[in-house]
């Protein structure tokens, strides 16, 4: 990671990365999961969402590498989308930009993702 994370959000980050295992093994028993980090504005969503990012494809300090996550990153903002995806590139070390997609939501016809992939999906 290119930035320093303040303690509270390494923390959430690190928060964030158990509740995907958990998801991870509830998702094997049928469970369907989400994992959501909801913060004030202006507390680093971004950037504690970019270190998951970052552990969850190159591992770190104790963190293996899940190389073949998915990451799904919903805006009802073009714009926002495209500040969104310009700070993760901007701070994240093991972030595949190479296999970035970016996609409007009326143009989106997969019935899955791909694995180890980064979405960038804007809604209506």
């Amino acid at each position: 990671m290119k930035l320093e994370l303040k303690p509270f959000q390494e923390t959430s980050a690190r928060e964030i990365l158990s509740e995907l295992d958990e998801a991870r093994v509830a998702i094997a028993k049928g469970k369907v999961q989400a994992v959501v980090l909801s913060a004030p504005t202006g507390s680093g969503k971004t950037i504690t969402l970019a270190q998951v990012i970052d552990y969850s494809f190159g591992g770190g300090d104790g963190v293996s590498a899940r190389p073949n996550t998915t990451f799904l990153w919903l805006s009802d903002s073009p714009e926002l989308n495209t500040q969104s995806k310009n700070k993760l590139l901007g701070c994240c070390d093991h972030l595949p930009y190479y296999k970035m997609v970016t996609i409007e939501s009326e143009n989106f016809k997969d019935d899955e993702l791909q694995p180890g992939y980064p979405y960038f999906i804007t809604t209506q």
